[in-house]
């Protein structure tokens, strides 16, 4: 405390407004579980020899802004967005090393992560295909939509809108408190693009359309332990606790549960998505 009159103002709180991402986890990003055909922890290696596991480890490699350093004692450590590393570490953990994947792709243009748009997007010439790629990286309810197709071991075939099968393994993981991405790409041709195109939403929006679903990953974030008591000793104390993240609400919600931001009895309207919180009047918002 640098001021002791900050004292005075914290002891006058009622409400206390926490992001839930190394607040209340440890921002420890994981890859627990990875949905794609042909793909299973005990095959891994192998998968990523295939043609299918060659283009997924590049989505992943190139797609991202990450890196991995060598750490003092126990690996390999994180350097950027703690997401986008917990992926490269999943590779890096099967035998695959993302360096020469990423140095190897003829980068055309980035669009990096947007909280509006849900995805991250890069263009480029394949290492792996030779062929003008599009990767896409994502929130999987908003990947899903533009997506087509859905990825087997030597082909596409059409993916039904709403694919069930799919819901549910997103719904599954988010339930246990998961962070959720879709992976998806599209061969991009010739005319659909230029070389001084600017890498603006527009041309996006355009390129991001007609993809094939590769699959999704779910990412664990463990609970901060000592969240639990701090969370308990607030509610005890007549303060209200509110979560505030970009996170699905799913998982979002599970993590709440988990911490006790959440109580028994609590429903779906304990939580408000962004667009409609902005619609509140002022008074409904302080409500």
């Amino acid at each position: 405390v640098r001021r002791l009159h900050a004292c005075e103002t914290i002891g006058a709180a009622t409400v206390i407004c926490l992001d839930k991402t190394g607040t209340l986890t440890r921002n420890e990003m994981k890859v627990e579980h990875a949905t794609i055909t042909g793909f299973s922890p005990e095959s891994a290696r192998t998968f990523f020899s295939s043609e299918l596991g060659r283009l997924v480890a590049e989505g992943v490699s190139v797609n991202s802004t990450a890196h991995l350093c060598a750490g003092k004692s126990d690996g390999s450590k994180t350097v950027g967005n703690t997401t986008e590393g917990a992926l490269i570490q999943w590779l890096s953990e099967s035998g695959v090393d993302y360096l020469p994947l990423r140095n190897a792709f003829q980068f055309v243009r980035q669009w990096s992560f947007s909280p509006d748009r849900k995805f991250m997007a890069t263009l480029g010439t394949s290492s792996v295909s030779g062929k003008t790629i599009l990767f896409v990286k994502g929130a999987p309810e908003i990947v899903l939509k533009r997506c087509d197709h859905l990825v087997g071991e030597l082909s596409s075939f059409p993916l039904e809108v709403g694919n069930e099968a799919v819901d549910a393994q997103l719904l599954d993981f988010q339930n246990r408190g998961m962070r959720t991405l879709g992976l998806a790409f599209r061969e991009v041709l010739p005319g659909m693009f230029s070389e001084t195109m600017e890498p603006s939403e527009s041309a996006l929006d355009v390129l991001a359309n007609q993809l094939t679903w590769l699959g999704c990953v779910a990412i664990s974030d463990p609970v901060r332990v000592e969240a639990i008591p701090a969370m308990k000793a607030c509610l005890e104390a007549g303060i209200q606790v509110k979560m505030v993240t970009g996170d699905n609400p799913r998982t979002a919600m599970e993590v709440a549960r988990r911490v006790g931001i959440l109580q028994p009895g609590d429903g779906p309207d304990a939580h408000i998505g962004g667009e409609e919180f902005r619609g509140l009047s002022e008074a409904e918002a302080l409500g």
